[in-house]
């Protein structure tokens, strides 16, 4: 070291008053940097908590749209299920207009029974009265029949009466 040197470092005023300056700074220092690291501490803490309650939010999202796929899927099964049914049952069944036509006819059918019955009961009444009494009467028309002098057809005439009327006709 050079010797003017070494008289301005010993025992001068100013190594004195440079001494507590820099411990001022080093403790500024040391104060900035024990900050920054509990800063830097807080925020990584922080940033661990973010990350927890973002994988919480992001599960909880998850297993509401796997509770909507499940509820959709449910309702395609049963609308499937449905239209099975509903095809099973169009196969097997018939329409509203087929089973009313269908009773339209058991009804006509149950009606020409029993037309024919009463005709040939009407015609056998016919042929046992004799041709001259005019007081013979139908039992299923409650009228009497007309006189001997009229033609064999008028008991088929009365048996279509009798017809027309067990089918309903407005006619009567």
């Amino acid at each position: 070291m050079f010797p003017w040197m070494a008289e301005n470092t010993e025992n001068s005023a100013s190594n004195v008053s440079t001494d507590p300056i820099r411990m001022q700074i080093q403790e500024r220092a040391q104060a900035k940097a024990l900050a920054k690291q509990q800063r830097i501490a807080a925020e990584r803490a922080d940033d661990a908590r973010v990350e927890r309650e973002q994988a919480t939010f992001r599960a909880e999202a998850e297993r509401e749209l796997q509770v909507q796929r499940d509820r959709e899927a449910l309702v395609a099964r049963r609308e499937a299920m449905a239209a099975q049914r509903y095809e099973a049952a169009q196969k097997f069944t018939a329409t509203r207009e087929q089973q009313v036509e269908a009773y339209q006819r058991r009804l006509e059918e149950q009606d020409s029974y029993q037309l024919k019955a009463q005709d040939q009961q009407a015609q056998a009444e016919l042929a046992r009265t004799p041709r001259g009494d005019s007081a013979a009467t139908d039992r299923n028309a409650g009228r009497q029949l007309a006189p001997a002098h009229q033609p064999d057809g008028y008991a088929q005439g009365v048996a279509a009466t009798n017809r027309a009327r067990m089918m309903g006709s407005s006619i009567f």
